[in-house]
Order: structure tokens, then sequence, then C-alpha cells
């Protein structure tokens, strides 16, 4: 999966485990534009791969998912976010994600030409516990998951599990240190040598 879009999942997440009592107005109108940043980003890039209806069905399943997380704290007695206006509503102009998520989830599902990373962000919300509509009836959202399970090779499914999300910035800061030490080698080994070759040719 594209790591802009699991990175946008990953700063939602984030937050969502890290408020707490001191988390200010700031934080949260902070935390709102850069999920608007980041889910506009990724609207734009698949627009430009893959067109209009691909980048909106996963942009808004983004927001979706980031309205009904941010909600949840609603029912805490000391929630700062009782004011949170939907991103749906205020990108889209929509207040039905919670019913209209599964109805794209139906679509894709009758599309099989449809690009596999649909599916692969459709299942990955429903793995980080998206209801919608069917909030109280797991056994709706464990059939949505299977269908979308159907349509995706073992390995994409795999890629995209919880754990993957829960280990997203270890496993990222492993791969950019193991960048930055294969950079610096090639830079002590290589140079060198394209250096020496250099002074001879120019001999």
């Amino acid at each position: 999966m594209n790591q802009d879009i699991i990175d946008v999942f990953a700063t939602i997440n984030f937050f969502i485990e890290s408020y707490n009592l001191d988390t200010n107005m700031q934080d949260i109108i902070a935390f709102r534009e850069k999920v608007i940043t980041k889910t506009t980003h990724i609207h734009n890039l698949i627009h430009q791969e893959l067109g209009e209806r691909i980048s909106f069905y996963i942009a808004f399943a983004i927001y979706i998912y980031c309205d009904e997380v941010i909600n949840k704290l609603n029912f805490e007695a000391d929630s700062n976010v009782t004011n949170w206006h939907l991103l749906q509503e205020e990108v889209y102009q929509r207040n039905d994600g919670g019913d209209y998520f599964f109805e794209i989830i139906e679509i894709v599902l009758d599309n099989p030409v449809f690009p596999k990373v649909v599916a692969q962000v459709l299942y990955l919300i429903l793995a980080l516990g998206f209801k919608g509509c069917y909030v109280g009836l797991q056994s709706e959202i464990n059939k949505y998951k299977n269908k979308l399970c159907a349509i995706l090779p073992n390995e994409e499914v795999g890629d995209i599990s919880y754990p993957t999300l829960n280990n997203l910035d270890n496993k990222f800061r492993k791969t950019y240190k193991l960048w930055i030490y294969k950079s610096i080698f090639l830079a002590a080994v290589c140079f060198p040598i394209f250096s020496y070759f250099g002074i001879l040719l120019i001999r």
C-alpha cells in the first residue's frame, strides 16, 4: 500500500492514542489541518494515476474513519473535541459516511477491475475497528471483511493488517536507517573509485 496512505492512518491513530487532558484546542486544530493536508495529497496523487472516482473513494473513506474515531472521544466526559465538525461534511458536504462507506464496499465488490488499493484501504479501516452504520453488529462487519479478503491476494491482506500499522514507526525507522547506511557506504567506497578514474582520464 502507498506509504502516504499508511502515514495518514498512523497520524490519526497516534492522535487518538496520545489524547489526554492536556490536549488543547490548538492541538485539535493542528491535527485536523494535518489530516486534511495529507488526505488532499493522497487524493491528488491517486487522481493523477487512477482518476477522480478512485481518489474520491479513498479520500472520503479516510475522512469517514477519522470522523468516527474522533466522535468516540466525544463520549468521554473530559473531551475537548465536542465541537468537531465532520471532515466529510467540510470537504464533501456529506454526512452519510456511516452508510456510504459500505455502499463503496459493495461497488468495489461488484467491480473486480477496480484497483486493489481501494479494497486495501477499505479493509484496513474495518480492521482498525470502523463500525459505521453497523455499530453493535460485528457479524456484519466480519462479512464485509471476508468479502474484501476474497478479492485481495493473501500477501496484500497481510501487508495492511493492524499489526503493520502498530509497528509503522519502527518499520519505517529501520528502513530509513538502512537506507542511510547504504548511502554512506556507497559514498565512502564509490566516490574515491570514481575520483581515481577521473584523475586518470584527465591525465
